[in-house]
């Protein structure tokens, strides 16, 4: 795991430098760069695989290609075989990195389709003088870049392209996005000219100029998987987590496992000890406060890891030191963000005991859990709408009116069109795209919009940039390419049954977990800012949104409107929440940049 970056056409060593230093929290075990043809590469690197050789760039023997790659090739054990078969010379036995450059030899840039894991690349043919940026298929790795004077500049994450240039301008349409979604919306950033190469995509440069962007893989939820019995499917999607599962502890370091008390990590905590040689770490996030939910999660999540067996932690945080650490939580995404944050503070607990730790992230975004996923699911069934009537999601279709209103994924935005057009944002120059799901009546259709959408854009966003803002590198099991090839094959009843969400998935987890947990419900590691904002903190982020310099960007009577709603009716918590954090990420980063 490391943070990656580099530019063409330059020799501005003291730049490649710079850029390197601002990326040192992503791989602080070692930093190298490699340069040729006026082409530089960079890297940190957080030794996990191969400690003493795995170090990059990587070149192959005639310097040809060079390569450097953040993440992990999961598969590089059986393509380092086939290379060696093939007659290649590789210098190390356990590089996952090393394999890259013969791979393009081999193959050319098919060699993509055959390598699994998690990565962001960077790639040069020094005889076609071709620079490759490449991502994974899910977006796990982040890779942005910039072009200033005819140069390409591209890194892990943005502050590094800050290094180069002049201060660039807010983009409002990023803006508008961020106020609809709570984050940017890739292949945009908050910044003009700063962009994000989107997952499964890989983007070719050569002689100052973008050859082509292109997408190398596509996930689509079939539901074609109807002739396979339901305890057969059963059984193969647990062989396929427990492979993944067992693939992502093949490491030469110690490891551990996010546990919340949930279905999700419960499972991957259960699987990861029964196939760890050691005792496993666990880690749990609890409160000194008394939150509905959140003692139980606590107590869930201690009583299981009792029953594994694992080496127990749990976090006690304090809701001052969660606001009084928001400017660095927002540096760390170098952009305005006002999704779920609790992975900041967790990970820099657990980066005191292990460097990579396992998550059941990805789990939601494939099996249906969210509103938009049940209420989907009910379209599916209006045959049975009975069984419905007395839940509050039916209350909630009532009240939003989906059966009728084609656009009725936009009403789960921040701020609506309506609002940012006519109210918030001066001036908004694209309407915000819309998740539509006018056409979308069913489940799968759904899943597949935010698994392009919110799961990379935020989820992943926050798993990557809040991790590894302490050295710690995150593995979700549930976001292997095989596993979810095959939960996509996954007809939609047996996903979301009734009113049971995923429920093919705690059905086969009872080979591991016991049945109250794997059928209880459970808020998971979302930090109760909403509760904190209400009780004790309103008035300190009213005075601080009201106070700061964002009028430039929104409108600050609306903004006193806001205000006002939440006083009288405490029902607009997630917009007054996204206000603050703007409100911060532009008073105390972006204003500070030169």
């Amino acid at each position: 795991m490391c943070g990656i970056y580099g530019f063409t056409g330059s020799k501005d060593q003291s730049l490649l430098k710079k850029m390197g230093s601002t990326l040192y929290h992503r791989g602080p075990d070692n930093t190298s760069v490699y340069e040729t043809n006026g082409f530089s590469l960079g890297i940190t690197r957080l030794s996990i695989v191969d400690i003493e050789g795995g170090y990059q760039p990587w070149k192959n023997i005639a310097s040809k290609v060079s390569v450097v790659c953040n993440g992990e090739i999961y598969n590089y054990r059986e393509l380092r075989e086939l290379l060696l078969r093939k007659g290649y010379r590789l210098k190390s036995d356990h590089s996952d990195t090393e394999i890259l450059p013969y791979l393009y030899l081999e193959y050319g840039l098919e060699f993509i389709n055959k390598i699994d894991g998690m990565f962001a690349i960077a790639l040069y043919d020094s005889e076609k003088d071709t620079l490759f940026l490449i991502r994974d298929r899910v977006g796990k790795k982040p890779l942005y870049y910039r072009e200033e004077k005819g140069v390409l500049y591209f890194a892990s994450e943005i502050k590094a392209l800050l290094c180069v240039g002049n201060k660039p301008d807010i983009n409002q349409n990023a803006l508008s996005e961020y106020f609809s979604h709570k984050n940017s919306v890739a292949p945009e950033t908050i910044y003009k000219d700063i962009y994000q190469l989107e997952p499964a995509m890989y983007l070719e440069y050569k002689d100052k100029g973008i050859l082509q962007k292109k997408k190398y893989w596509n996930l689509s939820f079939t539901g074609e998987n109807t002739s396979a019995s339901r305890a057969d499917i059963e059984s193969e999607l647990m062989g396929l987590l427990e492979q993944s599962v067992k693939k992502r502890i093949d490491i030469d370091v110690e490891y551990g496992v996010f546990l919340s008390g949930g279905l999700d990590s419960s499972l991957i905590s259960a699987i990861a000890q029964e196939y760890s040689p050691n005792r496993l770490k666990s880690f749990t996030l609890s409160y000194n406060d008394d939150i509905a939910g959140k003692n139980n999660d606590t107590e869930y999540a201690e009583h299981f890891s009792k029953t594994l067996g694992t080496q127990h932690y749990n976090l006690v945080l304090d809701k001052d030191e969660v606001f009084s650490n928001l400017e660095s939580v927002l540096r760390s995404f170098d952009e305005p963000f006002s999704g779920t944050i609790s992975t900041y503070f967790l990970s820099k607990y657990i980066s005191e005991h292990v460097k990579v730790a396992l998550s059941g992230d990805g789990s939601d975004e494939i099996f249906g859990s969210y509103l938009t996923h049940r209420l989907s699911s009910m379209l599916d069934n209006s045959d049975n709408m009975d069984i419905y009537k007395d839940s509050a999601d039916y209350q909630k279709m009532i009240e939003m009116n989906i059966q009728k209103n084609t656009n009725w994924r936009d009403s789960f935005s921040v701020f609506s069109y309506e609002e940012q057009m006519q109210l918030l944002l001066q001036p908004v120059k694209k309407q915000v795209p819309c998740l539509d799901i006018l056409n979308q009546t069913h489940l799968h259709q759904t899943l597949e919009s935010e698994f392009s959408g919110q799961l990379p854009n935020q989820i992943l966003a926050f798993s990557d940039r809040l991790s590894m803002a302490h050295s710690l590198e995150i593995r979700s099991p549930f976001l292997d390419t095989k596993f979810i090839e095959f939960v996509a094959r996954i007809p939609s009843k047996y996903k979301i049954e009734g009113k049971e969400v995923k429920s093919i998935l705690k059905a086969a987890s009872l080979k591991y977990l016991p049945r109250d947990l794997a059928y209880r419900k459970k808020e998971g590691f979302v930090l109760p800012v909403y509760n904190w904002i209400e009780a004790q903190y309103y008035s300190h982020v009213k005075s601080y949104v009201l106070d700061s310099n964002i009028y430039a960007d929104v409108n600050r009577k609306y903004v006193e409107l806001l205000f006002s709603k939440f006083e009288k009716h405490k029902n607009n918590h997630v917009q007054v929440w996204s206000l603050y954090n703007y409100a911060i990420w532009k008073e105390g980063i972006f204003n500070g940049l030169k």
